[in-house]
């Protein structure tokens, strides 16, 4: 009779991911010209919340894997790159790519990504001295997008009204893991 010391017990070990990239480029041209105000919002709104598991009365024999959230978000708006609106325009003006926009413009990249877990494992055990190994959890949860707007460049822009510009990125994980063992 002893007590075993290849008993093992995991739980948790859940990853929750939104991940997600704007590349925007569209309506874009190397000049804009607006007649009423111009207005251009980026947001990105991140939240993660995270509960420990309850692995009571197991000391050294139970462990915590490590458990994650992980929000990931990028907003681009390549400015100096080798796109064609970031060219300047050369030569004959009548040539140019122009267009004209009698009232207000408006471009909106709305996202929402949400995840939400409730892993509440029970893991019942007796101990026999054979060698036991009881895992538990290990959940992947992911949202993944990459939003690429390309459109036709224009070498000017001529805006009658406002213009408007918005991305939003809106993200949320919650993970709530109470594990019991008894």
């Amino acid at each position: 009779s002893g007590t075993s010391t290849s008993l093992q017990i995991s739980a948790g070990n859940n990853t929750l991911i939104n991940q997600a990239v704007v590349l925007e480029v569209w309506g874009k041209a190397a000049t804009i010209a607006v007649a009423g105000d111009y207005y251009d919002l980026d947001i990105i709104s991140q939240t993660n919340v995270l509960a420990s598991p309850h692995l009571a009365g197991l000391d050294a024999f139970a462990s915590d894997p490590t458990t994650g959230s992980y929000n990931i978000a990028s907003i681009m708006n390549p400015a100096g790159s080798d796109l064609p609106m970031d060219a300047t325009p050369v030569g004959n003006h009548a040539f140019w790519d122009v267009t004209y926009h009698e009232g207000d413009m408006t471009f909106v990249n709305w996202l929402t990504q949400k995840n939400y877990v409730i892993d509440n494992d029970t893991i019942v055990y007796q101990e026999d001295n054979s060698g036991t190994m009881i895992s538990s959890g290990g959940n992947v949860v992911t949202n993944g997008l990459n939003l690429t707007e390309l459109s036709t460049f224009f070498d000017l822009i001529l805006i009658g009204g406002n213009y408007y510009s918005a991305n939003v990125i809106s993200q949320t994980n919650i993970l709530v893991n109470f594990d019991q063992i008894i």
